[in-house]
């Protein structure tokens, strides 16, 4: 069961900008209680409300069609695909009620009212923070790379193969090594720009 400041903090942050300002379930909560949040709000109302403050927090995502929650009905839409696509999202931003992501989908599809509102307290405390690591996150993942291409496995090769195998795998190593710089790069940058934005430098700025 959720504490009663947490649900009065939720109620607080849903029924004030700029989640207010939202389209859809939270335009009609301006008048909800923390206890009719914990005990009536509908199980799938309340699972809408967790993908419209994601979808707020993931705004930036510049990815080919923009957020994965931006839009979805929950009412056309899977409880196991519900829970996973939250789950992924949340440990992304390092909730740690998602980590055990097996146990995240079974507390989902069980309705367990606790873990939603727990997840939905975690997303609104420090949404700003969680915004910036939404926007950062496609720029900085991890290239995963399948073995066969970084293994020398060239037992049974002849003197030509395992020359080009062991040449291709340097060519990938030698890019990862590159996307790696650049992420470093672009981390570096962010902060700087991060430092300008906070010393009020940018605000008088003038684009050409």
């Amino acid at each position: 069961m959720s504490a009663p400041n947490e649900l009065r903090f939720i109620v607080d942050q849903l029924t004030s900008p700029p989640f207010s300002k939202l389209n859809g379930i939270i335009s009609t909560l301006t008048s909800i209680t923390p206890i009719q949040l914990h005990d009536d709000l509908p199980l799938i109302s309340l699972l809408q409300v967790v993908t419209d403050v994601m979808a707020f927090i993931d705004d930036a995502n510049s990815q080919p069609g923009g957020s994965l929650h931006r839009g979805v009905d929950l009412r056309q839409e899977q409880y196991e695909e519900t829970a996973a696509r939250m789950g992924d999202f949340l440990r992304m931003l390092k909730c740690k009620s998602a980590i055990n992501r097996e146990e995240f989908i079974k507390g989902i599809m069980d309705g367990d009212r606790g873990l939603i509102l727990s997840v939905l307290y975690f997303l609104l405390k420090d949404y700003q923070i969680h915004k910036k690591r939404a926007y950062l996150a496609p720029y900085l993942a991890s290239i995963e790379i399948p073995p066969e291409y970084t293994q020398d496995d060239c037992k049974s090769l002849g003197f030509f193969q395992v020359q080009t195998v062991t040449h291709s795998n340097l060519v990938i190593l030698d890019l990862q090594n590159s996307v790696e710089n650049l992420q470093n790069e672009f981390k570096e940058s962010h902060k700087y720009l991060d430092s300008l934005r906070n010393s009020g430098i940018l605000e008088h700025i003038t684009l050409v």
